[in-house]
């Protein structure tokens, strides 16, 4: 059967339209074939099943969940209590022969005067169908389901070349269904993700390569704004833009990021911890760094970052202790997080200077207290503030 350009155009038009949507794909594709090919009473059954291994035997499995258009709801009733069984066109009461074609007809399976004496007659005949073509939409492991078609007997019977259309289009369609049904695996996937990050008790960022925040559960943002209110509210906000943009739902969560940034790009390490103090809370970033493949088949770094927010001990050094030793609100700063028993390069990412910077200040700090090292240090600050 030769089929026209026009019908070329009918049948692209079609599937041009069944990808515009996959929410909901068995409803969308009975419309569309109602739409393009005038079949107006429609069954899908989505079955989700594997093939066997044997390729003579059938799958021990009906098709018994389905949706359907312009069908008699007592009817479908019928079917889903009892006639199901009947079905001669459900895979467990196929000839083993016709398990795999894609398309058939009651022709194909028996006469139509034999149809006409079988208990699903009696069924399908209750909303008037007399003919029945069905697709079925198979790849080589799955069985995804299939759809009913049915006609009126002033409606004729399948001629050919509507035959060699559904031929054509079902493993299009097929094509459509097993990336719809991916898509909702994933989505259902993402789901279920999104819902456990977001209960964690702990915060928890995903960053792209430039560090800009693509998701972020309710707790880290919490955290972030507090550090945001507590520790950066005077600092620029446009100090890392060379390297970091983002969305603006997660704009305290970037500035407290960008805070960090010079720390993270300046260590090429796959893990990697931060600490923001403020007051007598510690704020633990813990980062681990991997490669993921993009659409766009490139490899990119993305960064999950856990952030742990815990109380700790400060050391709360009176006034007459500054004045005392003459101690700068920086040398304060460095002195409490020595007590903690930060070493210097922990002091250098907590206040983002650089490592010299912090010799610096604690020779500094050395020198006004008269002392050569970090445990006289804190031995003589505590007993003068006694």
């Amino acid at each position: 059967m030769i089929l026209t350009n026009k019908d070329y155009q009918r049948m692209m038009d079609f599937l041009y339209e069944l990808r515009e949507s996959r929410n909901d794909f068995p409803h969308h594709l009975l419309l569309m074939l109602s739409k393009y090919f005038g079949y107006n009473c429609l069954t899908f059954f989505p079955a989700f099943t594997k093939i066997s291994l044997m390729p003579t035997d059938v799958d021990k499995k009906y098709f018994t969940s389905f949706i359907a258009l312009n069908i008699d709801s007592r009817a479908l009733k019928l079917y889903s209590d009892y006639y199901y069984r009947t079905d001669i066109f459900q895979p467990m009461n196929l000839p083993k022969k016709l398990v795999n074609k894609p398309v058939l007809t009651i022709r194909d399976i028996m006469p139509v005067e034999k149809f006409q004496t079988t208990e699903y007659y009696q069924l399908v005949k209750q909303f008037n169908a007399y003919y029945q073509a069905t697709m079925y939409f198979i790849t080589p492991d799955l069985r995804l389901g299939a759809v009913g078609i049915f006609r009126a007997k002033d409606e004729g019977d399948f001629t050919k070349k509507e035959l060699k259309i559904l031929e054509t289009l079902c493993p299009l369609i097929t094509q459509n269904y097993k990336a719809a049904l991916d898509l909702s695996a994933i989505s259902y996937k993402h789901g279920i993700l999104k819902n456990s990050y977001e209960r964690l008790p702990i915060g928890m960022l995903i960053l792209d390569s430039k560090l800009s925040v693509l998701e972020c559960n309710s707790v880290a943002f919490e955290y972030c704004q507090e550090i945001v209110d507590n520790k950066l509210g005077n600092d620029p906000i446009d100090k890392f833009d060379n390297i970091i943009s983002s969305d603006a739902a997660y704009k305290n969560v970037q500035r407290v990021i960008s805070h960090l940034g010079n720390s993270i790009l300046m260590n090429n390490s796959q893990n990697q911890d931060f600490k923001i103090y403020i007051d007598s809370t510690e704020y633990n970033f813990k980062m681990n760094s991997f490669l993921i493949s993009m659409n766009s088949n490139n490899i990119e770094t993305v960064h999950s970052i856990y952030i742990v927010k815990q109380v700790v001990h400060t050391s709360d050094f009176p006034n007459e202790i500054s004045r005392k030793f003459d101690l700068t609100k920086r040398e304060l700063e460095i002195i409490n997080l020595i007590d903690k028993g930060y070493s210097n390069k922990d002091i250098s990412s907590q206040l983002f200077i650089s490592s010299h910077t912090v010799k610096t200040h604690i020779m500094n700090i050395f020198k006004k207290a008269d002392v050569t090292s970090r445990t006289s240090l804190m031995h003589k600050l505590k007993d003068s503030a006694n």
